[in-house]
């Protein structure tokens, strides 16, 4: 969705077309000082400033990313209702400089919902959730030397919570109430993250990852119980994503060759 990729006209209409059908227009924006730079170059405007300008921001619209903005686009972005997804762990991986332009904490602190995600394997390498709570944690902490910026109690909430509420989701998912989807996570408790006792949220946001999940609901249906997967068979999932994985990789003629020699 970046300058030369979409038109305004193409932009604007994703935000008509998910307003009639009550959905979110999902836009990759303000992902890096290259993009800005582009966009200026372009439109005279920053990305978010000119989504804007063009009347393309609003409360059914959520741009992924959004790691170069200044305090203008957050004014912009709070004034408008749009919401955000953070997705840390890529930002940090491709060197986007999320702890130097990121405004997540400014963001926060103006109302606007925010999301969290990992831009897929490819991007993250993983789909912790948990991962991605504890960066959206500390970053901030360290861009702003202020280790009060974004508690951990505000770190979980745009985990479950706030996240839903940014994905036009909050009546059905984020939290455990009646009436809501019975989307639910049981953790092994016995595991030496929580054994110093101590604040649990503290040690949910610092200490724990994916790996303390032992039991997953979504919906109500048990996908996984005590580790063990019960919709899939686990070890013919991982033989086929293999053979898929090579076989995707010759098609592309791609030979990835690691940087150290391997034995």
């Amino acid at each position: 969705e970046g300058a030369g990729t979409c038109s305004d006209e193409l932009t604007v209409g994703s935000k008509v077309l998910a307003e009639q059908y009550g959905k979110l227009s999902i836009l990759h924006k303000s992902t890096s000082i290259e993009e800005v730079e582009i966009e200026l170059k372009a439109f005279g405007h920053r990305p978010t400033e000119h989504l804007y300008h063009i009347g393309a921001l609003g409360p059914n619209v959520l741009l992924n990313h959004a790691t170069a903005i200044d305090e203008t686009e957050v004014g912009m972005i709070a004034e408008t209702g749009t919401r955000i997804c953070q997705n840390p762990s890529a930002a940090l991986k491709l060197g986007k400089g999320t702890t130097q332009t990121g405004k997540f904490a400014e963001l926060s602190a103006a109302g606007v919902p925010i999301s969290l995600g990992t831009d897929s394997n490819n991007s993250s390498n993983f789909n912790d959730m948990f991962r991605e709570v504890y960066l959206a944690a500390v970053l901030p902490k360290d861009s702003r030397m202020d280790p009060s910026v974004v508690t951990a109690e505000k770190a979980l909430l745009m985990g479950t919570r706030e996240g839903a509420e940014a994905l036009l989701m909050g009546e059905e998912i984020g939290s455990l109430e009646a009436g809501k989807k019975a989307d639910v996570i049981l953790l092994d408790m016995e595991r030496i993250e929580f054994a110093l006792g101590g604040d649990i949220i503290d040690t949910l946001v610092y200490s724990v990852t994916g790996d303390a999940v032992e039991t997953v609901i979504v919906d109500g249906a048990v996908l996984m119980e005590k580790r063990e997967l019960k919709t899939i068979d686990e070890e013919e999932a991982f033989r086929k994503i293999q053979e898929n994985a090579v076989k995707g990789m010759d098609r592309m003629n791609v030979q990835p060759a690691s940087r150290w020699p391997i034995l």
